[in-house]
């Protein structure tokens, strides 16, 4: 059985979004791949997936620990006035 639940959390972590077209997804245990250039949000199929399988272990921390938030854009630059 434990076999089976290891091959369905390894299979299920595959599934996890890792990455956009803006770059790489991050989330606590990685922080510091984090870019000030682009804008971020929660994956929410990773939560979804991370709420389904936590009595995996593994596939929660796949998916929330490494790939909670991920890219969806480049940062405007808005210029302020001069006070």
């Amino acid at each position: 059985m434990k076999r089976y639940l290891l091959a369905l959390s390894l299979l299920v972590a595959a599934g996890c979004e890792t990455q956009t077209k803006y770059g790489e997804c991050y989330g606590p245990a990685n922080e510091e791949d984090k870019s000030d250039a682009l804008t971020y949000r929660t994956s929410t199929w990773n939560v979804v997936i991370g709420v389904i399988f936590f009595e995996t272990v593994f596939a929660p921390i796949e998916a929330l620990g490494w790939n909670l938030k991920c890219p969806t854009g480049h940062k405007t630059l808005t210029a302020t006035p001069d006070k």
